[in-house]
C-alpha cells in the first residue's frame, strides 16, 4: 500500500479515522477531515503529556481528561477518545514500553471487537508511517483497509526522522520475533 501524503477531497468516507498520540497538528487535522465528512468515526490517541492540551482542541465535545485520569497512575495515563455521532467515549490504554506498537495493538484488538469497521485512515507525521505501517501488517486484521496519511505541511526538525529509521528497526525485530514465537 502508498503511504498517502493527504487525503483527495474527492475520497469516499472511511468507518474510522485513527490518529496517533503526538503532535498537536495530528488531531487537529484528522478534527478537520472528520468535520468535513472524511469518516463516520474519528479517535484520537491521547499520551499522558497530552491529556492538559486537550482542552486546548478544537474538538467537541470535550471530556475532562484531566479529572478521568486522577485516579489512573501516571505511567499509565495514556487513553484513546473516540467522536461519533456527536458523543465522545474515552478508553484507556494499557501502556506498553513501545508507544507506537502499543497504540496499533490497541487499535487491532478495537477493530476485532468493532467488526463493523472495514475502512481505516492512519493519521500521523509522514516521518512515522513507515514504522506504523510495519505494526500495522503484523498487527490489524487483515480484512481492514487501511489508508496512511501524513500531516501536509508538518514543520519537522532533522533528528526525528533519523531517530525513527532505528526505531523502526528496532520495531521490526520485535515484530518478527514475536511473530516467530507465536506471540501474535
Amino acid at each position: 500500500m502508498p503511504i498517502d501524503s493527504n487525503l483527495d477531497s474527492q475520497q469516499a468516507s472511511v468507518d474510522l479515522i485513527f490518529t496517533l498520540a503526538g503532535a498537536r497538528i495530528r488531531k487537529i487535522f484528522s478534527w478537520e477531515l472528520f468535520e468535513q465528512g472524511g469518516a463516520k468515526r474519528l479517535m484520537l490517541s491521547t499520551g499522558r503529556f497530552e491529556l492538559r492540551k486537550f482542552a486546548l482542541l478544537p474538538v467537541s465535545p470535550k471530556p475532562d481528561l484531566i479529572a478521568m485520569a486522577q485516579p489512573i497512575p501516571a505511567k499509565e495515563r495514556h487513553c484513546c477518545v473516540l467522536f461519533e455521532a456527536g458523543e465522545a467515549q474515552v478508553i484507556w490504554v494499557r501502556k506498553e514500553r513501545l508507544g507506537t506498537m502499543t497504540e496499533i495493538e490497541f487499535l487491532a484488538r478495537w477493530l476485532r471487537e468493532n467488526p463493523e469497521i472495514e475502512t481505516v485512515t492512519i493519521v500521523s507525521s509522514g516521518y512515522h508511517l513507515r514504522r506504523v505501517r510495519l505494526c500495522c501488517l503484523f498487527l490489524l486484521p487483515a480484512m481492514v483497509q487501511v489508508k496512511y496519511v501524513g500531516v501536509p505541511n508538518e514543520k519537522i526538525g532533522f533528528v526525528n526522522p533519523v531517530l525513527d529509521w532505528g526505531k523502526l528497526g528496532l520495531y521490526a525485530a520485535v515484530l518478527g520475533w514475536r511473530r516467530m514465537f507465536g506471540k501474535l
